[in-house]
């Protein structure tokens, strides 16, 4: 299923040509909020977005700043993953060109004490033109390929090794 995931999400460019030659624009800059509310009904809502000049790291100019360390078992936790970094609330990356044409933002999530299901919202109509797949995988090794721009919400009922929004 990650092929397909993989497949489909790599024919979405979204690009302008201008007229002079060689130069090319993304026009797909965007902010999506991703509420989250665990089985004892804590929650957060984190954001993810593409911005011109971002980086894949913490950018605080784009209000990103790094967590603490993530908390021990059993204490609810919500954070997008960043490589190097404690993790942020807020994932901005740069907008996809003809170098990256997709993106992949890594969430990780943690129930608290009310454990699962976890459940996660977002409205569709704050995503660009595009195809956007939200993939969680189970502890039994099962995975769910959630197209965003068509449903809104995804319920999980155990353990989640990654979940991950391929655009």
């Amino acid at each position: 299923r990650r092929d397909k995931a993989d497949e489909v999400a790599s024919q979405a460019v979204l690009f302008a040509v201008s007229d002079s030659a060689f130069v090319i624009t993304d026009t797909s800059e965007f902010v999506c909020y991703l509420r989250i509310v665990g089985g004892g009904g804590e929650g957060d809502t984190l954001g993810f977005s593409e911005r011109a000049g971002a980086s894949d790291g913490i950018d605080p100019e784009f209000g990103e700043t790094e967590l603490p360390p993530k908390p021990g078992p059993g204490i609810f936790d919500a954070r997008w993953e960043l490589v190097g970094t404690n993790g942020s609330r807020s994932d901005v990356r740069d907008t996809a060109g003809l170098m990256q044409p997709r993106r992949s933002f890594f969430l990780g999530l943690q129930p608290g004490p009310g454990g699962y299901p976890m459940t996660l919202r977002w409205d569709p109509g704050e995503l660009p033109a595009g195809r956007f797949f939200l993939t969680a995988a189970g502890a039994g090794g099962e995975t769910t390929m959630t197209d965003m721009k068509t449903d809104s919400v995804l319920t999980l009922d155990d353990y989640i090794r990654m979940q991950d929004i391929v655009e």
